[in-house]
């Protein structure tokens, strides 16, 4: 029997005294550095998600994984290598293991945890291991950066008009997770440049107002006309629609010269219950018509998703013949607690998302607070999907800033205390910040934007208390 370590060593040390027929088998096998770069990276690709920096929070402490620690890796941290060694082992360049450590441990450790270990498939594991590599490293373009920013901020102007206009309406606002914003219109973007004709999107209520506003052109008039109480039916009928959370739409988002049709389904309030008929939309349109290529894109929350019974239901649905959609973007908005119950108290399973693994489906835990990263990461997810037409989740972990609603005592709620006192600012007005610091955007251009956000809807909102049937012409609509 061959001791393959052994006659490794020897055959480093001194060739000559290895026997012919090993020999022979040596000269094609992977260098010593390659073996432990493939360990290196293997192990990263497993564990790197344990020790990610995924909290904005920083109520999950980062701790040190014992099987990335470098004194495992200590021989191949000062050996050289040489792109032969590398070669179909990992997509980052290195000249040396140092640098390779270094590198597997930025991206594997940093704001994305990439979970795709658990797969059977090696060809999905090398596609994902290549594409956080290279596509989940790479620079987010300054206008893709300046699209997210501009997003956030009608939301976040809203967001702040709601809350000094109607203190007491339960809007179940989606401070503390902007990011889900420039999430969605990602995947909306890398939907219209990879054949993706309609998105089906299913949502519960927290942060529905905003995305509505913020990223699917949604009129603030409609919205504050509901908030007054006023029907959307005539006089004649006796009856109002539903209610504010749970508000439909449908358009063609445009994005430079192609689009893509969003449709945003009424929420039935029980939660999840919308996944399935979302997937059931997205069946239809694609068996309806040849033309169609639909993909649901479904958005839930963390409580929900880790408890809701018909999640795994509607997941296990999904991969059987005869109810398959051609796979699902799924978009966990983790504020880290479900009403008043933190996740510790509220879960058995490390994450949120780990229904999904019943599945196989790929998991990207991304830090909220990063929206660089939070791009990447959407567009890694829609890449896959289009790829293996398999559903994909991204973990969004953020935090809610108020209780389950605005009306809620705020002190009862530890959690969002906890929130601001540690998270002061809003996310929208740190981006900013970030931005200002590289030149994107300007302190003034910054102020002059929220002054005309807030006149407009200063002005929409009296128009509607005075004129039930307000209707602004188009060229006055600047959200």
């Amino acid at each position: 029997m061959l001791r393959l370590p052994g006659l490794l060593t020897r055959r480093s040390a001194t060739p000559a005294t290895v026997h012919v027929l090993p020999k022979a088998f040596f000269a094609s096998a992977p260098s010593l550095e390659a073996l432990a770069a493939q360990s290196m990276a293997t192990a990263f690709r497993q564990s790197g998600h344990l020790q990610a920096d995924l909290d904005p929070l920083k109520l999950q402490q980062r701790t040190a994984v014992a099987s990335l620690a470098a004194d495992n890796f200590k021989p191949l941290l000062t050996r050289p290598l040489a792109a032969a060694d590398l070669d179909g082992v990992v997509s980052i360049p290195a000249v040396n293991g140092q640098q390779l450590y270094d590198e597997l441990h930025r991206v594997y450790c940093g704001k994305t945890g990439f979970e795709f270990e658990h797969l059977n498939s090696i060809e999905e594991k090398k596609w994902l291991a290549n594409a956080a590599e290279i596509l989940g490293t790479k620079e987010v373009s300054p206008s893709d950066l300046r699209n997210a920013y501009s997003t956030m901020l009608r939301a976040d102007v809203f967001e702040s008009f709601m809350a000094r206009k109607f203190a007491s309406f339960k809007r179940y606002s989606g401070e503390g997770a902007e990011s889900m914003l420039p999430a969605v219109e990602t995947v909306l973007q890398a939907c219209t440049t990879s054949g993706v004709s309609d998105v089906v999107i299913g949502m519960p209520h927290r942060g529905r107002l905003a995305l509505l506003v913020g990223s699917l052109e949604y009129p603030a008039h409609k919205i504050f006309h509901k908030v007054r109480g006023y029907s959307e039916f005539p006089d004649s009928y006796r009856g109002i629609d539903d209610v504010s959370s749970h508000i439909a739409t449908t358009l063609d988002k445009k994005y430079a010269d192609k689009k893509v049709h969003v449709s945003l389904i009424h929420n039935p309030s029980h939660l999840e219950i919308i996944n399935a008929v979302a997937a059931g939309k997205v069946r239809a349109k694609n068996d309806g018509d040849a033309n169609t290529n639909a993909m649901a894109l479904l958005l839930h929350g963390d409580a929900a998703f880790a408890g809701q019974g018909c999640v795994p239901e509607a997941l296990a649905l999904s991969q059987l013949p005869d109810f398959q959609t051609g796979g699902s973007v799924h978009i966990v908005v983790n504020n880290q607690v479900g009403y008043t119950t933190t996740y510790p108290d509220g879960r058995a399973t490390r994450y949120a998302s780990d229904i999904a693994k019943s599945i196989e489906a790929p998991v990207l835990h991304v830090n909220g607070e990063s929206i660089a990263d939070v791009i990447r990461a959407c567009r890694l997810a829609v890449a896959y999907r289009n790829q293996f037409h398999k559903d994909i989740v991204i973990d969004l972990i953020t935090f809610r800033r108020h209780g389950h609603n605005e009306v809620d005592i705020f002190s009862n709620n530890s959690h969002s205390t906890t929130a601001s006192v540690f998270v002061p600012d809003r996310l929208t007005i740190k981006f900013a910040h970030e931005l200002e610091a590289v030149g994107l955007v300007s302190r003034t251009s910054f102020e002059k934007t929220v002054e005309r956000l807030n006149d407009y809807i200063e002005i929409v909102l009296k128009m509607v208390t005075t004129e039930r049937g307000y209707e602004p012409a188009v060229n006055e609509v600047v959200f």
